[in-house]
């Protein structure tokens, strides 16, 4: 064995002895040992490709035929250049003379993401890793996985993320013009008494015996008319807009709240390994389905997810669980119970009441109306949401949805 070139490979036509030494293996160049190394290929689930020293491809696989388009005449003979995408073709032969000459390694006996090239010139991402081998002569294994499912998959899981983010702004707007039509519908309605009051006062003044002023006053009360005027188109327009945000009924369809909880771990997990945080699951596999708006669900889990991998940043134990089980209720039918719990600093005994308060935050930053929305989205479900102190020392945040069929 050369350790600093590779491994010789047996041929199933000369087994090593046990004895006193192995017989030398058949060259490269053997029939048998060609048919043998030929067969390990063909039965390999991933693409494989040996090359040599110069780059030219010396077999390949049915697996990695099918990856690139080509046939094995196509390819077999020519340089591996012709199966890569830039800017992977250019570096390639580089690292091959670096290595003949050096013998410094860049990619063998390492694991990384490529760019392959197809015939038909689309680009195909691999995961490539190289291993060098003596047939009696220095060749290289390249062992291919096609990443295309793989990065489909991500795309989703990032369209349904942004998905998620969009139902999310659009709840928040609503929420904001509620909140908003709210506050002005008092001051409105103050401008109308003023206002009124005004013209009554007017109107008494410009009857008095003797007054002298009753055009003045007949202006004063015109403007006023107007004044008023205003003040109720802009209450109509408040209330317009209030009938436009009030929440409807959910489009509603049977889901798993195991999947739903897992699927919103997915789309927060990378962020929380960054930020070295644990996100636990307890997840009771046998509860029923329950009848909801999945997007809008996920949106209230991955909004409790995400708030409790930020309270637990900077605390020794940044532990995140997120529990499922099935409540027995007084009169009716059980309810599924969802519960996020964290590690963190926990909330305030005076802001417990308050915490699902539109514009009612913690946060430096924060606008006050993510907690509101979940529990918006929670009761329109016909559940309820909680919120106690947790029994690791943070916060558990708990909401119920109904058992139901479509």
């Amino acid at each position: 064995m050369d350790d600093s070139r590779g491994a010789d490979v047996p041929g199933p036509g000369n087994p090593p002895h046990r004895g006193r030494g192995s017989q030398p293996i058949a060259t490269a160049t053997s029939v048998n040992q060609d048919a043998w190394v030929q067969a390990v290929l063909d039965a390999a689930v991933e693409g494989m490709i040996i090359i040599d020293e110069q780059g030219i491809v010396q077999s390949i696989n049915p697996a990695a035929t099918s990856v690139f388009g080509y046939t094995a005449e196509e390819v077999v003979g020519h340089n591996i250049n012709m199966l890569m995408a830039p800017p992977f073709r250019e570096t390639h032969y580089d690292y091959l003379r670096q290595y003949r000459e050096t013998g410094e390694r860049h990619v063998i006996g390492t694991r990384r993401e490529v760019l392959g090239w197809r015939k038909d010139g689309s680009e195909v991402p691999l995961e490539l890793s190289v291993s060098e081998v003596n047939l009696g002569q220095h060749m290289f294994i390249g062992t291919l996985k096609n990443l295309t499912e793989r990065r489909r998959a991500e795309q989703r899981a990032r369209q349904h993320e942004a998905e998620l983010a969009h139902i999310g702004r659009i709840n928040l707007l609503g929420e904001m013009a509620t909140g908003i039509a709210h506050e002005l519908n008092q001051p409105l309605a103050a401008i109308a008494a003023f206002t009124s009051a005004c013209k009554s006062t007017a109107l008494a003044e410009g009857s008095s015996p003797g007054n002298k002023v009753g055009r003045t006053v007949r202006d004063t009360v015109e403007l006023l008319d107007q004044i008023d005027e205003q003040t109720h188109r802009a209450g109509e327009i408040i209330r317009r807009l209030r009938r436009l945000v009030h929440k409807s009924k959910p489009h509603r369809s049977t889901a798993s709240v195991s999947e739903m909880v897992l699927d919103s771990i997915s789309l927060i997990e990378a962020d929380a390994r960054l930020k070295d945080v644990t996100i636990t699951t307890d997840l009771d596999d046998h509860l029923p389905s329950v009848l909801v708006d999945r997007i809008q669900i996920e949106q209230v889990l991955l909004n409790l997810i995400r708030n409790a991998v930020e309270a637990v940043q900077g605390r020794s134990q940044r532990v995140v669980s997120v529990i499922t089980r099935l409540m027995a209720t007084e009169t009716g039918p059980p309810k599924i119970e969802v519960e996020v719990r964290d590690t963190g600093v926990g909330l305030a005994d005076k802001d417990v009441p308050n915490v699902f308060e539109a514009f009612f935050t913690t946060k430096p930053d924060g606008m006050g109306m993510g907690l509101a929305i979940c529990r918006s989205i929670v009761e329109a479900h016909d559940g309820k949401m909680f919120v106690a102190a947790s029994p690791d020392g943070g916060a558990s945040f708990r909401f119920t949805l109904p058992v139901g069929e479509e």
